[in-house]
């Protein structure tokens, strides 16, 4: 799995772990990626899944995308791969297990809790659903569920 690592700007250190889904980045915050740069367009570029490899698009955007100095409209990403969308700039990475789950994902994360938060009394694995705090239910107390 890949992750897109800022390195410049406001949002400096933030990574967005890279599925096999569209990811879109841009100025709006309805993008799976927002960034508060006024050099980067509403809809400014998007990575998508072509087999095991993933293609960077320009969508039109006013500044345009770069990838390692070069402009581009379309790319594959090999990781390494510096991307600069206004004045914002991206490495395309490796996830590693060290790097854990993003608070800031905006699709549902699978998770397995590790063997000393599962419940002694039935022996299972419970599974858990990251989501956007939008979709997340009233704080309320656990409630064990039977199998």
């Amino acid at each position: 799995m890949f992750k897109l690592l800022i390195k410049t700007g406001e949002e400096k250190g933030k990574s967005y772990p890279i599925r096999d889904s569209v990811v879109l980045i841009g100025r709006d915050s309805s993008n799976t990626i927002t960034l508060p740069d006024k050099k980067v367009s509403r809809k400014h570029a998007s990575i998508s899944p072509q087999g095991s490899e993933f293609l960077i698009e320009d969508l039109g955007s006013a500044n345009g995308t770069m990838v390692n100095n070069r402009p581009v409209r379309q790319q594959i990403l090999k990781p390494g791969d510096e991307v600069r969308m206004g004045s914002t700039l991206l490495e395309f990475a490796i996830l590693t297990d060290e790097d854990g789950p993003s608070e800031d994902l905006k699709d549902d994360s699978p998770m397995v809790l590790p063997a000393s938060d599962r419940d002694p009394a039935k022996g299972s694995t419970v599974q858990l659903t990251l989501r956007s705090a939008k979709s997340l239910p009233p704080v309320g107390r656990y409630v064990p569920v039977d199998q």
